[in-house]
Protein backbone atom coordinates (compact mmCIF):
# COMPACT_ATOMS: atom_id res chain seq x y z
CA UNK A 1 0.00 0.00 0.00
CA UNK A 2 1.34 3.58 -1.31
CA UNK A 3 -1.32 5.90 0.93
CA UNK A 4 -4.35 5.59 2.75
CA UNK A 5 -6.69 8.70 3.33
CA UNK A 6 -10.10 9.02 5.36
CA UNK A 7 -12.37 11.51 5.79
CA UNK A 8 -15.02 13.02 4.27
CA UNK A 9 -16.07 14.75 0.67
CA UNK A 10 -19.29 16.67 0.16
CA UNK A 11 -21.85 14.43 -1.93
CA UNK A 12 -21.85 17.21 -4.48
CA UNK A 13 -18.13 16.67 -5.57
CA UNK A 14 -18.34 13.00 -5.10
CA UNK A 15 -21.37 12.43 -7.88
CA UNK A 16 -18.75 13.37 -10.83
CA UNK A 17 -16.39 10.27 -9.52
CA UNK A 18 -19.31 7.94 -10.14
CA UNK A 19 -21.23 9.73 -13.13
CA UNK A 20 -20.55 10.78 -16.90
CA UNK A 21 -23.32 12.19 -19.07
CA UNK A 22 -26.34 12.31 -15.92
CA UNK A 23 -25.50 8.49 -16.02
CA UNK A 24 -24.11 5.92 -13.18
CA UNK A 25 -20.64 4.20 -14.86
CA UNK A 26 -21.25 0.79 -13.69
CA UNK A 27 -17.59 0.06 -14.41
CA UNK A 28 -16.37 1.42 -11.19
CA UNK A 29 -17.95 -1.03 -9.69
CA UNK A 30 -16.45 -3.52 -11.00
CA UNK A 31 -14.81 -5.03 -8.02
CA UNK A 32 -17.67 -4.21 -5.60
CA UNK A 33 -19.31 -7.56 -4.87
CA UNK A 34 -22.78 -6.05 -4.33
CA UNK A 35 -24.08 -4.98 -7.14
CA UNK A 36 -27.55 -1.78 -6.96
CA UNK A 37 -29.49 -3.95 -5.14
CA UNK A 38 -32.77 -1.50 -5.99
CA UNK A 39 -34.98 0.38 -3.17
CA UNK A 40 -34.86 -2.48 -0.47
CA UNK A 41 -35.22 -1.36 3.69
CA UNK A 42 -31.78 -0.20 3.91
CA UNK A 43 -31.73 1.58 1.21
CA UNK A 44 -35.53 3.09 1.71
CA UNK A 45 -34.00 4.84 4.80
CA UNK A 46 -30.74 6.24 3.06
CA UNK A 47 -33.35 7.87 0.76
CA UNK A 48 -35.60 8.94 3.16
CA UNK A 49 -32.67 10.42 5.44
CA UNK A 50 -31.55 12.91 2.34
CA UNK A 51 -35.27 13.66 1.41
CA UNK A 52 -35.39 14.93 5.04
CA UNK A 53 -33.69 17.57 7.23
CA UNK A 54 -31.82 15.00 8.71
CA UNK A 55 -29.25 14.92 5.55
CA UNK A 56 -26.67 17.04 7.09
CA UNK A 57 -26.07 14.36 9.49
CA UNK A 58 -25.48 11.33 6.64
CA UNK A 59 -22.24 11.82 6.56
CA UNK A 60 -22.52 10.40 10.49
CA UNK A 61 -25.31 7.55 9.57
CA UNK A 62 -23.97 6.11 6.38
CA UNK A 63 -20.80 3.53 6.75
CA UNK A 64 -19.22 5.40 3.11
CA UNK A 65 -17.64 4.59 0.02
CA UNK A 66 -14.52 3.03 -0.14
CA UNK A 67 -11.86 3.21 -3.13
CA UNK A 68 -9.21 1.76 -4.46
CA UNK A 69 -6.89 3.93 -6.88
CA UNK A 70 -3.77 2.17 -8.89
CA UNK A 71 -2.60 5.19 -9.72
CA UNK A 72 -2.79 8.46 -7.61
CA UNK A 73 -1.21 12.44 -7.16
CA UNK A 74 -2.33 14.64 -4.84
CA UNK A 75 -1.42 18.02 -3.53
CA UNK A 76 -3.18 19.36 -0.16
CA UNK A 77 -6.53 18.13 -0.23
CA UNK A 78 -6.55 18.04 -3.94
CA UNK A 79 -6.37 14.69 -5.47
CA UNK A 80 -6.36 12.52 -9.21
CA UNK A 81 -7.28 9.03 -8.99
CA UNK A 82 -6.73 7.04 -11.79
CA UNK A 83 -7.33 3.32 -12.76
CA UNK A 84 -9.80 3.50 -9.41
CA UNK A 85 -12.65 0.57 -8.58
CA UNK A 86 -15.52 1.69 -5.55
CA UNK A 87 -15.23 -1.75 -3.54
CA UNK A 88 -17.49 -0.21 -1.49
CA UNK A 89 -20.58 1.99 -1.28
CA UNK A 90 -23.03 1.13 -4.66
CA UNK A 91 -25.52 1.65 -2.41
CA UNK A 92 -24.95 4.57 -1.24
CA UNK A 93 -23.76 5.67 -4.53
CA UNK A 94 -27.02 5.00 -6.48
CA UNK A 95 -28.96 6.75 -3.68
CA UNK A 96 -27.06 10.13 -3.90
CA UNK A 97 -27.33 9.82 -7.08
CA UNK A 98 -31.20 8.93 -7.76
CA UNK A 99 -31.56 11.36 -5.04
CA UNK A 100 -29.17 14.30 -6.69
CA UNK A 101 -31.93 17.03 -6.23
CA UNK A 102 -32.16 16.75 -2.30
CA UNK A 103 -28.32 17.40 -1.91
CA UNK A 104 -26.97 20.71 -0.60
CA UNK A 105 -23.64 22.09 0.78
CA UNK A 106 -24.65 20.03 4.38
CA UNK A 107 -24.48 15.94 2.45
CA UNK A 108 -21.24 14.96 3.16
CA UNK A 109 -19.77 10.90 2.43
CA UNK A 110 -17.37 9.05 4.41
CA UNK A 111 -14.90 8.21 2.38
CA UNK A 112 -11.80 6.14 2.68
CA UNK A 113 -9.34 6.45 -0.47
CA UNK A 114 -6.63 3.66 -0.86
CA UNK A 115 -4.11 3.84 -2.91
CA UNK A 116 -2.33 0.61 -4.00
CA UNK A 117 -1.25 -1.97 -6.86
CA UNK A 118 -0.60 -4.95 -4.39
CA UNK A 119 -3.37 -7.30 -5.58
CA UNK A 120 -3.16 -9.00 -2.25
CA UNK A 121 -4.27 -5.59 -0.02
CA UNK A 122 -6.76 -4.87 -2.55
CA UNK A 123 -8.19 -8.56 -2.06
CA UNK A 124 -8.26 -7.85 2.10
CA UNK A 125 -9.94 -4.60 1.68
CA UNK A 126 -12.64 -5.91 -0.59
CA UNK A 127 -13.14 -8.90 1.57
CA UNK A 128 -13.11 -6.62 4.53
CA UNK A 129 -15.25 -3.95 3.74
CA UNK A 130 -18.08 -6.46 2.13
CA UNK A 131 -18.42 -8.50 5.35
CA UNK A 132 -21.86 -7.56 7.38
CA UNK A 133 -23.39 -9.66 9.27
CA UNK A 134 -27.65 -9.56 9.45
CA UNK A 135 -28.96 -7.08 11.82
CA UNK A 136 -32.83 -7.87 12.49
CA UNK A 137 -35.40 -5.34 13.70
CA UNK A 138 -35.38 -7.07 17.31
CA UNK A 139 -31.71 -6.17 17.65
CA UNK A 140 -32.60 -2.25 16.82
CA UNK A 141 -35.79 -2.42 18.73
CA UNK A 142 -33.08 -3.19 21.92
CA UNK A 143 -31.85 0.54 21.46
CA UNK A 144 -34.84 2.20 21.35
CA UNK A 145 -35.97 4.26 24.43
CA UNK A 146 -38.75 2.25 25.47
CA UNK A 147 -36.99 -0.93 25.44
CA UNK A 148 -34.49 0.82 27.48
CA UNK A 149 -37.09 1.81 30.08
CA UNK A 150 -38.29 -1.66 30.16
CA UNK A 151 -34.64 -3.71 30.98
CA UNK A 152 -34.67 -0.45 33.62
CA UNK A 153 -37.68 -1.68 34.93
CA UNK A 154 -37.09 -5.92 34.90
CA UNK A 155 -34.04 -4.86 36.96
CA UNK A 156 -36.28 -3.82 39.62
CA UNK A 157 -37.44 -7.23 40.49
CA UNK A 158 -35.28 -9.81 42.43
CA UNK A 159 -32.80 -12.03 41.38
CA UNK A 160 -33.58 -15.33 39.93
CA UNK A 161 -37.36 -13.52 39.51
CA UNK A 162 -36.20 -11.13 36.85
CA UNK A 163 -36.85 -11.09 33.34
CA UNK A 164 -33.72 -9.50 31.40
CA UNK A 165 -33.93 -7.82 27.71
CA UNK A 166 -32.68 -10.48 25.79
CA UNK A 167 -35.29 -12.76 27.58
CA UNK A 168 -38.44 -11.15 26.26
CA UNK A 169 -36.76 -10.49 23.01
CA UNK A 170 -35.61 -14.21 22.53
CA UNK A 171 -39.47 -15.16 23.88
CA UNK A 172 -40.34 -12.45 21.48
CA UNK A 173 -39.18 -14.24 18.72
CA UNK A 174 -40.26 -17.85 20.01
CA UNK A 175 -43.84 -16.85 20.31
CA UNK A 176 -44.60 -15.05 16.92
Amino acid sequence: MREAFVGFIPAQHYLPIVCDNDEIVRSVFYDNVRDWQGYNGVNDEIRSTLQSDRRKRFVLMNNGITIIARNMTHTGSKFVIEDFQIVNGCQTSHVLFENKEHLDASVLVPLRLIWTQDEEVIEDIIHATNKQTEVTSEQFFAITTFARHLEAFFKNFPEGKRLTMSDALANTMVCR
